[in-house]
Parts: C-alpha cells; sequence; structure tokens
C-alpha cells in the first residue's frame, strides 16, 4: 500500500510539473506588461510532493483582487498555487524584498526590473520547476 501511494505521489509531481510551465505561459500572455517570479521551496529546489508554487506576479498598477482572481482562473486545477499580485511600486518594502531576498527564479520580466532583483534567470538555475518561456 505504502509503495503505491509513493507511486501516486511522484506521479503527480510529473502532473504539476507540466502544469506550473502552462501556467506561467497563461500569465504571461494575460500580463505581458508584468514580471513573474517564483519563490520558496520550488526555486529553492527543494520542494517536497505536497508544496506549492510560490509566485509573486509584478505589474504596474494593478487592482491586485481583481488579477489574482482572473489569474487563479487560467490555473489548472490540480495546481497547488499561492499567488502574490503587487504593484512595481511596492519593491521598495522591506517585507517585499525580504521575500525576493531568498532565492527566487524570474521567470518573465516584461517590466525590465529584473536586473535590479536578487533573483536568478531560469537559465541559471538546475531546478526542474523552473521554466524558460
Amino acid at each position: 500500500m505504502r509503495r503505491g501511494i509513493l507511486r501516486r505521489l511522484c506521479e503527480d509531481l510529473e502532473t504539476l510539473d507540466e502544469a506550473f510551465p502552462r501556467l506561467a505561459e497563461r500569465l504571461k500572455l494575460r500580463e505581458p506588461r508584468s514580471t513573474i517570479i517564483l519563490i520558496g521551496s520550488r526555486a529553492r529546489g527543494t520542494p517536497k510532493p505536497y508544496s506549492d508554487y510560490d509566485v509573486i506576479l509584478i505589474l504596474d498598477e494593478a487592482n491586485p483582487l481583481q488579477v489574482a482572481e482572473e489569474a487563479y482562473k487560467l490555473k489548472p486545477r490540480q495546481l497547488p498555487l499561492d499567488l502574490l499580485v503587487i504593484e512595481k511600486n511596492e519593491l521598495g518594502d522591506p517585507l517585499r524584498m525580504r521575500m525576493l531576498e531568498e532565492e527566487c527564479i524570474v521567470l518573465h520580466d516584461g517590466l525590465g526590473i529584473a536586473e535590479g532583483l536578487p533573483c536568478q534567470r531560469p537559465a541559471e538555475t538546475h531546478s526542474s520547476t523552473s521554466t524558460t518561456l
């Protein structure tokens, strides 16, 4: 029985690794003038089978609640997602910057702000959860 559960968790993880790049691409198409950043255990390359995808979506100006609601509609049903939508001017907030001081991966940089952030670009990481868009 335990082997069956482990096999199922591995299959689910493979499914998530396929679903996340699709979501990232959908977000990029929906909000081309945005910067999309993966943080948390998936960016560090240390996810557990039950780990969610922690994503920060940075926009010039936004109604964060409305954008988040629309973004969640783009997400595959089985994909566990924790999405934070912020405006570019909020990057000066120490709490926001602390989130980016940990390992993070820039998935899309439509705002051209990645150079000023302590994040990696996807090509610089070996993690299977990073995506090249």
